[in-house]
């Protein structure tokens, strides 16, 4: 990333206390370099982005392949403190990223959020989400988004795209960095005053599974009803039934009823 990409994306946050970006041209994760930080002081709003990331990885210890100087490798250090929940996390950082994407003319008609925070365009997977705690309260959030790659290891073609191919071509990872974080920041200075009604609706948007019959899969078996709401106080399903967000592997429609 240029210096006047980076220089631009930090006066832009200057109206948000406290955050700053620090860009490396090399790392194996944005999650390690971030926590690296975190245990030399380093406060909240701290966003870390890499044009190179060798060890990424995704949820579950699934690794995340990236191609270098093409992809967004973000992550961003967040002290929930009481302010809001950090059940928030997995609806606020999706979010934001559907919000982005949509700014940037991704067709929101074709994007969309699987549960609990890939993005998805027309069914293929171009983005992912990973939150790490430490322990004393804070979070490491992990984003990574196949912006400019043009190929995929065999096991992922079909399952797996990016911007680029699917006719994004002049979209660059520091465009979509400046326009998240930017996105991130807002919806992060209204959750820390109590508001969550953007993130909410953003995600319930994105998801777009509310009112329609699903099956809610957990660890003891999948659950059927119509979604009336999701968020971070729970997971509501007509005739009262409220899971943990925490317990839900899976949400899918119900092609059969």
């Amino acid at each position: 990333m240029s210096d006047e990409s980076l220089a631009r994306i930090q006066a832009r946050l200057e109206p948000f206390e406290g955050w700053r970006l620090w860009h490396l041209d090399r790392v194996v994760s944005t999650q390690d370099s971030l926590r690296e930080a975190l245990e030399q002081g380093e406060p909240e709003h701290l966003a870390l982005s890499a044009g190179i990331q060798t060890g990424g990885r995704g949820r579950h210890g699934r690794s995340w392949n990236q191609e270098p100087e093409e992809d967004l490798a973000l992550s961003v250090l967040l002290r929930p403190a009481g302010r809001y929940p950090p059940l928030l996390l997995p609806f606020l950082l999706p979010a934001a990223l559907y919000e982005a994407l949509g700014t940037m003319a991704v067709p929101r008609q074709k994007l969309r959020i699987k549960w609990p925070n890939d993005l998805l365009l027309d069914e293929k997977k171009i983005a992912g989400v990973l939150i790490e705690g430490d322990g004393s309260g804070a979070y490491l959030c992990g984003i990574g988004c196949n912006v400019g790659r043009r190929s995929f290891p065999e096991e992922l073609r079909g399952r797996a795209s990016s911007l680029r191919l699917e006719g994004l071509e002049q979209t660059s990872y520091p465009q979509l960095l400046e326009v998240l974080l930017l996105e991130l920041a807002r919806m992060l200075s209204e959750a820390e005053k109590g508001d969550w009604s953007r993130v909410l609706h953003s995600y319930a948007q994105g998801f777009r599974y509310l009112g329609e019959e699903v099956v809610v899969e957990t660890g003891e078996g999948g659950i059927h009803g119509r979604l009336e709401s999701l968020g971070p106080q729970g997971i509501r399903l007509d005739q009262g039934a409220c899971l943990d967000p925490g317990q839900v592997l899976a949400i899918r429609r119900l092609v059969d009823p």
